[in-house]
């Protein structure tokens, strides 16, 4: 990720998106197949089939990330088991949707010069 100080010493990411469509549409997906989880009970084959889901969405997002949020998210990213029960493939959901949904909340550009009043971020 690349990075430099803003005037207010927050760091400004640059490219940790490297490509926002595949992005949007797994984090969609994903959004989706959350909703779904908390719908009702599960069964076994329909937990699988979410976790195998999440697995494989969260591969392709490393296609999407750069190399240092790619490395982060893998630190992050809990494993699931081979039987998942009822909670994991939702808890596993919600944590990975969490963590992409932080991504946004980045500074992607300085605010203009001489911009009237502070935020909270500011301090």
């Amino acid at each position: 990720m690349t990075t430099g100080a803003t005037r207010t010493g927050r760091r400004q990411a640059t490219s940790d998106v490297t490509d926002p469509v595949l992005f949007i549409r797994l984090f969609e997906m994903l959004t989706d197949v959350r909703r779904e989880l908390g719908r009702g009970d599960l069964d076994a084959a329909a937990r699988l089939r979410a976790a195998l889901l999440l697995t494989e969405a969260r591969g392709r997002l490393r296609d999407a990330l750069s190399p240092a949020v790619t490395a982060e998210f893998e630190r992050m990213e809990p494993g699931l088991a081979d039987e998942p029960t009822v909670a994991e493939p939702r808890l596993a959901y919600r944590g990975t949707l969490a963590w992409l949904a932080g991504l946004s909340w980045l500074p992607k550009t300085q605010p203009p010069s001489g911009a009237g009043g502070t935020s909270k971020a500011d301090g």
